[in-house]
């Protein structure tokens, strides 16, 4: 992941719901519109501060699992890929969707699947990364940029990660990939009134 795309991600990170990261949240924001009101500034200058940790702390540990993710596939890394993906003991769906291949469900056949395909990994790299974060679940859309060789211009698909924080890691549940049709200036529009292939 390239340092303008973790920035991008970073701005873009939302919390948005669930469980007890976003009570605390929650409870952060009170307490500085509580301290707004009462004109107590310094304590609504630390409360701000604080807040922006626990966002910035949150994208760090998604982004960084999402790097994991690619740098196991770029490199054919067997037990790095098995060690980003989540477990479905816990009552989560691990699932993943290769490009033009049915949806592949459990994490025994996502593995299976992923050690078909690590034996031949290309020069993946995640770029254009988006972020959202909602308590304990994250995606990330990314754009994959393959390099076909020196020389060769390179491919792009498009990639949602799914995660999920369990026991303070950052677990992949969801992959799903596919070749990008469109040129890339649609790519992430963000006037959602405007349909892109008009």
């Amino acid at each position: 992941c390239t340092a303008r795309s973790s920035h991008r991600s970073v701005r873009a990170m939302r919390m948005r719901s669930g469980g007890e990261e976003l009570d605390n949240f929650n409870d952060l924001k009170a307490r500085l519109e509580t301290a707004v009101s009462s004109e107590n500034y310094a304590e609504a200058a630390r409360l701000r501060d604080e807040i922006q940790s626990k966002n910035s702390d949150a994208a760090l540990g998604v982004l960084g699992a999402n790097v994991e993710f690619y740098r196991s596939f770029r490199e054919g890394d067997k037990k790095g890929m098995a060690a980003v993906w989540g477990d479905d003991n816990d009552g989560t769906t691990v699932a993943c969707a290769h490009p033009a291949m049915p949806l592949i469900t459990g994490r025994e056949n996502v593995l299976n699947s992923w050690n078909g395909i690590l034996g031949q990994s290309p020069d993946i790299r995640p770029d254009n990364a988006q972020l959202v974060v909602t308590g304990d679940t994250a995606w990330v859309m990314n754009e994959e940029v393959i390099s076909n060789g020196v020389g060769q211009p390179s491919s792009r698909c498009m990639a949602t990660n799914i995660f999920v924080n369990r026991q303070g890691q950052w677990k992949l549940v969801h992959h799903q990939g596919g070749p990008m049709i469109v040129p890339q200036e649609f790519v992430f529009q963000t006037d959602s009134t405007k349909d892109p292939l008009m």
